[in-house]
């Protein structure tokens, strides 16, 4: 009888291998099982977290930057100063680039004009561009004094539409050289002063008769000629040798009539040259 029973719980080899095999499909199989309900409920997860954002409440007048803490509100352009411009995300660098831009331009009109700016690029500009709030700028034009354009300061020309103090500078500059402004066109030859800007202060100057000074070609000496930006150094050579030689000019026109200058220069230059008596 016992031999029976220990013949009938004793396993051959070929038994003994098939149950290991058995086990460890089994094992196998709950290894499976318990790392596809873990990975399926991440997936549940995700989709929650992906439905969430969806139905997240859009905010029409604040912007989260995802690469960072900033808070991006309304704006205007022509209020921020650098510290504004680097709360919006741009580098000490570009800030300061955007200041002396407007400086220099003056105020922006649309949101538009910041894509004139190096430190704007279309990438930057998409993310702002709807926070982008600029105050209708009150047309002062009709409450500003005519401006007499050979007497101005720098800080009076400021006020003037489009003219911040980097072409103030220029103008000034420009005017020293004329020895004064004879017609307010000439004020558009000024570097860095376009036809647009020109259009808006061309009816808010004006130019005093005689406020400009005028140039002797019988007695003004060759480097106080050809400091004129109208007389290069070697006309100026030019004049001098030959009033030395041949003898003083009798009427300015003289300076066409021996080739020293052309015709539509002198339509220019006319107005500085002082009579010959």
């Amino acid at each position: 009888m016992l031999d029976r029973i220990r013949n009938y719980l004793t396993y051959s080899s070929f038994e003994r291998n098939g149950l290991i095999v058995l086990l460890l499909l089994i094992l196998v199989l709950m290894v499976f099982l318990g790392y596809r309900s873990y990975f399926s409920n991440n997936t549940d997860e995700f989709k929650l977290l992906d439905l969430n954002s969806i139905l997240e409440p859009s905010r029409d007048s604040i912007l989260t930057d995802p690469t960072s803490d900033l808070l991006v509100q309304n704006f205007d352009p022509n209020e921020l100063d650098e510290s504004g411009w680097k709360a919006l995300g741009f580098t000490q660098k570009q800030a300061v680039s955007i200041i002396n831009y407007k400086s220099k331009a003056g105020r922006f009109n649309k949101p538009e004009d910041l894509l004139k700016l190096y430190a704007v690029d279309s990438i930057k500009y998409d993310q702002i561009k709807d926070f982008i709030q600029i105050a209708k700028h009150q047309n002062k034009n009709h409450s500003l004094k005519m401006l007499e354009i050979n007497s101005c300061d720098s800080i009076e020309l400021v006020k003037l539409p489009g003219i911040g103090s980097y072409r103030a500078s220029k103008i000034l500059k420009f005017r020293k050289a004329l020895g004064g402004f004879c017609s307010k066109e000439q004020i558009a030859e000024t570097y860095g002063l376009n036809e647009e800007i020109f259009d808006k202060i061309k009816n808010l100057i004006f130019i005093k008769s005689g406020s400009w000074q005028l140039i002797d070609i019988n007695t003004d000496s060759q480097k106080r000629l050809a400091r004129h930006p109208y007389i290069s150094e070697q006309t100026a050579e030019s004049i001098v040798f030959i009033r030395e030689t041949v003898g003083s000019y009798l009427l300015t026109e003289d300076l066409v009539s021996m080739d020293l200058i052309s015709v539509n220069l002198y339509v220019k230059l006319q107005p500085y040259l002082r009579p010959v008596e």
